[in-house]
């Protein structure tokens, strides 16, 4: 089977130099337009993709200001990072392409960045997200990355990355309201936020009175790089070549809606939150709700989102009758503008049930799209909060409590595994496939790879296993 995650959105974007030239002349005309001010550089880096944001050290108090169109540079390249080392565990890294492009993506900006003479080293920030946690030799990766650049990454626990993309929708939930406002937060209204990233979907909530997460789950194989995979390979209950695979798209969304059904199941939800009396404002971050901060505060109804799948599917099996005509054109490596506006509407069709779902188990109608993201809060968290980055609640919590600090790493090697096992298997899948072929190649190497492989996933599943017993 193929692996969707080397490029998770087909291979209709534009050249990545191409991107990064436009990137590199914004960045100089931001530079030029905000004079002489203080700057302060926060970069993300994560499972997928790596991204900077520059702002002012004096954070913008209203609307106007923070909107103006030279508060913020943003910008962002994919690397996929986490699709070189969901299957050995351990970052290869000498090998390892995407680090090199992290490491370029640093040094290229901090090099402009610290001969503009705007920013002092200690408002020079990284975040890690979870591809980072997940590495048996994250100390050597981080080191590795300082040696090359001189800045230390500070690797975010699951509940404060949660905590941050909270934090940016508390701080900006006033802007763009348009004529969906929600006024003043009340003492018993509460921010629901849906994330949904690669892999996984994380659901959490924060108590605007006090500031403070209520709950946090991670819901694995509820992300859009899995999803996109289910969405051209699942048959019933089995997997099939892309290729071959003749569904009508509108067969395999409602496929892929029963596999998100089923994802969620077995999830309780979050006891009490929605018997106790609270105001319950949901937000989405993610591509599938929205790609723009100009969306922020866009309002969805679980309407509203079934009308737009309908039209996406039958503006799509118009052109693509069956799932099979649908991947051979992604497959093409075409960079026009339709190319790029299929590749935006994929996201929506195989990743918006998600929300929909989400939505109906917590009795929820509506959602608004959060347009500022992690990097934001962790800028907020920064100037406003006056928060450390390597000191956010949950990792201050782990810190003082060692029981409760090897409960979450456990948890956190639940979620690796539950991320990893499906990976091995479409890997084995993929191997037994080619060894059956015309083109296998040095059989005794495929095989000795195949055992391997059979011997990892057979211990990763012991190991979800018994780590799942004994939570």
């Amino acid at each position: 089977m193929p692996n969707f995650q080397e490029n998770p959105r087909g291979q209709n974007a534009r050249p990545a130099k191409d991107n990064q030239k436009q990137d590199l002349d914004r960045l100089y005309q931001f530079l030029e337009e905000t004079g002489d001010d203080e700057l302060v550089v926060v970069f993300d880096l994560g499972t997928k993709a790596a991204r900077i944001l520059i702002g002012r050290e004096q954070v913008p108090t209203d609307e106007l200001s923070w909107l103006s169109r030279n508060a913020f540079f943003n910008a962002a390249r994919v690397f996929n990072l986490g699709a070189e080392m969901v299957l050995s565990e351990a970052l290869n890294i000498p090998q390892s392409r995407a680090l090199a492009g992290i490491v370029e993506f640093i040094q290229i900006y901090l090099d402009i960045l610290r001969k503009s003479g705007r920013v002092r080293p200690e408002n020079i920030a990284a975040t890690g997200t979870a591809v980072f946690r997940w590495m048996q030799n994250q100390e050597d990766v981080l080191e590795h990355v300082f040696q090359q650049t001189g800045l230390r990454i500070s690797v975010l626990e699951k509940k404060d990355e949660a905590f941050l993309s909270l934090v940016s929708v508390f701080y900006t939930y006033k802007f763009r309201q348009r004529d969906n406002a929600i006024g003043r937060f009340g003492d018993k209204d509460v921010i629901f936020l849906i994330d949904q990233g690669g892999g996984s979907t994380e659901i959490s909530y924060l108590h605007t009175r006090t500031a403070t997460i209520g709950a946090l789950e991670s819901i694995n194989q509820l992300g859009t790089v899995v999803l996109q995979d289910n969405f051209f390979t699942l048959d019933n209950d089995r997997r099939i070549e892309p290729g071959q695979n003749r569904k009508t798209l509108a067969e395999q969304l409602r496929a892929i809606d029963q596999y998100i059904g089923q994802r969620l199941e077995d999830w309780p939800g979050f006891e009490g939150l929605t018997a106790s009396g609270y105001r319950i404002f949901a937000y989405g971050m993610g591509s599938a709700i929205g790609s723009s901060a100009k969306e922020h505060n866009a309002r969805w109804t679980i309407d509203d989102m079934r009308n737009r799948l309908k039209y996406i599917v039958q503006e799509l099996g118009q052109e693509f009758p069956q799932v099979n005509d649908l991947y051979a054109r992604i497959s093409k490596a075409t960079q026009n503008e339709a190319a790029r506006d299929l590749s935006n509407k994929l996201p929506v069709l195989y990743g918006l049930p998600a929300y929909i779902r989400i939505l109906k188990k917590f009795n929820l109608s509506e959602i608004r799209f959060a347009g500022y993201g992690l990097r934001y809060g962790a800028y907020l968290a920064r100037y406003i909060f006056k928060y450390e980055l390597d000191l956010l609640p949950e990792k201050a919590a782990m810190q003082q409590d060692p029981a409760y600090r090897d409960q979450v790493r456990k948890e956190e090697r639940r979620d690796f595994l539950a991320t990893r096992i499906p990976e091995l298997e479409k890997e084995v899948e993929k191997l037994m496939d080619k060894l059956k072929s015309d083109n296998a190649g040095d059989i005794g190497q495929l095989k000795n790879q195949i055992l391997d492989l059979g011997r990892q996933l057979r211990n990763s599943q012991a190991e979800l296993e018994d780590l799942t017993t004994t939570a």
